[in-house]
């Protein structure tokens, strides 16, 4: 058995384990309530999170699992086995990334916005997770329908997601966009630091800004061989 099958064995033995016992402790066999915990844990509430995950640390030490590699892209094993059953699978590197504002599904490959460009990741998502992570966004939200082909949602941290479906794409290739404010204080300086204005137009805005003038930028670019939907 290769790696890879052995880390998604192991993920669905912890899922198993898990369940189970978490309907024990209910002491009822309630699907939608364990669906919902699965909800919470997707869109990163802290509190459905962190259980999960002392869960998942409890069964690798009980089973002297600690040392079980994980894909590259996860930044520990408890994480890794967390995003691939219960959180946002492969996007879950992004959120580790502050100088990217933007992660793009695209079918069962996955983006990321780097140095302005689109750039292609190893990792890949299939139909059942994205579909997964779909119905866990939507039912955040109670204004917004499961037949929807286009909805704007957010996940508990702030960071909006976007999804496009059905009518909306070619037909397997279903779109979600992933979005995060990466820039905290907006200042003159600050644009300038990330490129997207000259430092030497500083002072010359800091002027407008006194006389009270009103003043918009748009900024556009073009990517090239741009990942199409």
């Amino acid at each position: 058995m290769d790696n890879n099958s052995r880390f998604h064995l192991l993920c669905s033995r912890i899922k198993k384990r898990i369940d189970e016992e978490w309907i024990r402790e209910q002491n009822k066999n309630n699907q939608k309530l364990l669906l919902e915990r699965h909800r919470k844990a997707i869109l990163g509430k802290p509190t459905e999170v962190n259980y999960l995950k002392d869960k998942i640390r409890e069964y690798l030490k009980a089973n002297r699992l600690e040392s079980e590699g994980y894909p590259s892209w996860y930044k520990n094993l408890v994480d890794a086995i967390f995003h691939e059953n219960w959180g946002i699978a492969g996007i879950a590197e992004w959120m580790d990334m502050p100088e990217s504002s933007s992660a793009n599904i695209i079918g069962d490959r996955i983006f990321f916005l780097i140095d302005g460009k689109q750039v292609l990741r190893e990792q890949r998502i299939s139909k059942k997770r994205f579909e997964q992570l779909r119905q866990a966004f939507m039912l955040g939200d109670e204004t917004k329908r499961a037949n929807e082909n286009y909805s704007e949602l957010y996940m508990y941290s702030g960071e909006r997601v976007t999804v496009y479906t059905g009518r909306r794409v070619i037909d397997g290739q279903s779109v979600m966009v992933f979005r995060k404010y990466v820039v905290k204080v907006l200042t003159f300086e600050e644009q300038a630091r990330r490129g997207t204005i000259p430092i030497e137009l500083v002072p010359a805005l800091e002027a407008l800004v006194k006389c009270g003038a009103k003043v918009a930028f748009i900024s556009l670019f073009v990517q090239e061989n741009p990942p199409c939907c």
